[in-house]
């Protein structure tokens, strides 16, 4: 008798260039969804990132329109200002890693394309899908909000996961405070949490810039690996946690 095929989805708010666990999500599953029909939070990261500078960590911050916190991601905007040069201008701290003069004039073709009339779900979501396409990552990237879904909190990644068609839903650990494995047994999904942080401690990556520093934009990776080298980081997690 064969065994049910395994399909693997993940599920996260649209961040602005997030950090490399991330796209380890999308690397690791079948199918990926953008959670962008949710509140905006106070102190996420949909529209902050954190890069180094001369200074240490610092943030690339997206300017908002003013808005009311339990307004949905996707009915965010910008605001009117041209924030990209900013931005750029921090990211030219990376000028000394390895891969810097090979990736940088490609993400400042990939920030000035950035249509600032377009609501924050969308620029981030041109983002990623970008920087996936760069990563040779194929995995299929859905929205939220055209899954037109009914739930929320854990019951919403249920719900996300079945409609596609999900059997095992990859989450991130934070998520373990308001999650019930055993619901999700209930509804005919294995729950597995990434361990990227942990992944990332124990097998850091060299940074021109100084001592390792976890949890900085995929830039950052990017610039210090190159695109192969990220690759390897993204594919050697599963030989240390694998998935069911």
């Amino acid at each position: 008798m064969s065994q049910p095929t395994r399909k693997i989805a993940a599920i996260h708010q649209p961040g602005y260039l997030p950090w490399p666990g991330f796209f380890h999500k999308i690397f690791l599953s079948d199918v990926f969804i953008l959670l962008d029909h949710v509140s905006i939070a106070r102190q996420n990261f949909t529209a902050r990132v954190p890069v180094r500078t001369h200074s240490g960590q610092k943030y690339l911050r997206v300017p908002l329109r003013k808005h009311h916190p339990s307004t949905c991601i996707k009915d965010v905007y910008p605001a009117d200002e041209d924030w990209v040069p900013s931005h750029l201008g921090m990211l030219r701290f990376y000028h000394k890693s390895p891969f810097f003069k090979q990736y940088f004039p490609w993400v400042e073709d990939l920030l000035l394309r950035i249509n600032h009339s377009e609501d924050l779900a969308s620029i981030n979501s041109f983002l990623i899908i970008e920087i996936c396409q760069l990563l040779k990552i194929e995995t299929p990237i859905l929205r939220s909000s055209l899954m037109h879904p009914q739930e929320k909190s854990a019951a919403l990644m249920i719900e996300l996961s079945k409609k596609a068609e999900a059997t095992i839903y990859f989450s991130g650990t934070r998520a373990k405070n308001y999650q019930d494995s055993a619901l999700f047994q209930e509804h005919g999904l294995d729950l597995v949490y990434q361990r990227f942080f942990e992944y990332m401690e124990s097998q850091p990556y060299p940074q021109a810039q100084g001592e390792f520093m976890n949890g900085l934009t995929i830039l950052d990776t990017i610039f210090n690996l190159g695109v192969e080298g990220t690759r390897e980081l993204l594919s050697g997690y599963a030989e240390k946690y694998p998935i069911l």
